[in-house]
């Protein structure tokens, strides 16, 4: 699908090992996905949380241990990054709440999740490439704007030294 060659790392967490391992797979073909999964929010805070670039997100995280983060507590320690937030819970206040906290996409965990988080991941990914290419343009104007600034100054010293 994408057509950079830059590789985004992608962060997978949630305590069910078939669902990390779907999402695996299902991910696993695009070349330009490095993807690393982890079971619980606290693997992945303490795995190196600025590693990635993206993070697919599960809300439950508590099927192990009850006194696991849930996914919004994960979300508050990961100010910044883009955050897909999947959930089998169909609470509409905690989906509202995640989207304003922040999160790109709230996904129900049904028959249609591999298809929607590649999809949303996706959209994740060319908006940061969209971001990236406008912060590459804006200091190409910067420079610009500079190198014209000192022609301007350049100029101005030598016509009054002419004038001299």
């Amino acid at each position: 699908m994408n057509m950079t060659t830059k590789k985004y790392r992608i962060g997978i967490v949630d305590d069910s090992m078939i669902d990390r391992e779907m999402l695996h797979w299902q991910l696993k073909k695009h070349v330009n996905y490095d993807l690393k999964m982890y079971s619980s929010g606290e693997a992945f805070l303490s795995g190196g949380k600025e590693e990635h670039d993206v993070l697919i997100l599960d809300y439950n995280l508590n099927g192990d241990n009850p006194s696991a983060m849930n996914g919004q507590q994960v979300m508050e320690s990961v100010q910044g990054l883009p955050v897909i937030v999947m959930s089998s819970q169909k609470n509409m206040k905690t989906m509202i709440d995640l989207i304003n906290q922040g999160a790109c996409d709230y996904l129900p965990k049904n028959d249609r999740l591999l298809t929607e988080v590649e999809q949303s991941l996706f959209q994740v990914v060319q908006t940061l490439e969209t971001n990236e290419e406008i912060g590459k343009l804006a200091k190409l104007q910067r420079s610009k704007i500079a190198k014209s600034i000192i022609l301007i100054g350049l100029a101005l010293m030598v016509s009054m030294i002419m004038l001299l």
